[in-house]
């Protein structure tokens, strides 16, 4: 039986990059409060596996995803499911916060991320 070259106990879900593994397993933890899907964080992830490291590539793909929660979450709002809308709000939030991880704090791109948020 081959051996297996255990990295720790943590699980890895970006084999190569220890810090966007961290970031993503600390959002799987927020799956149970509700600030995260775990089907939505796949998407995130599997938009990602060829391009650890590409700070770019992460944040259009965690923006991407705080784009369509958030486009579902005013459907939701405009057919009266306020509750579930309130829900993807706040994920919304949280995925736009991430995508945020590695841009700098003078980044042209900052300004327009919240205000897009401020109305909710």
């Amino acid at each position: 039986m081959p051996q297996e070259n255990i990295l720790g106990s943590w699980f890895r879900y970006f084999p190569d990059n220890y810090l966007w593994s961290q970031v993503i397993c600390g959002y799987f933890t927020l799956t149970s409060s509700g600030g995260s899907y775990l089907q939505e964080l796949d998407q995130i992830g599997k938009r990602l596996l060829d391009k650890q490291g590409d700070v770019e590539a992460w944040h259009d793909a965690w923006r991407w995803m705080a784009d369509k929660t958030l486009a579902a979450a005013e459907g939701q709002w405009s057919a009266d499911h306020h509750e579930t809308a309130a829900k993807s709000y706040v994920r919304s939030a949280m995925y736009r916060f991430v995508s945020e991880r590695f841009v700098p704090p003078d980044d042209a791109r900052k300004a327009p991320s919240y205000a897009a948020l401020l109305p909710h």
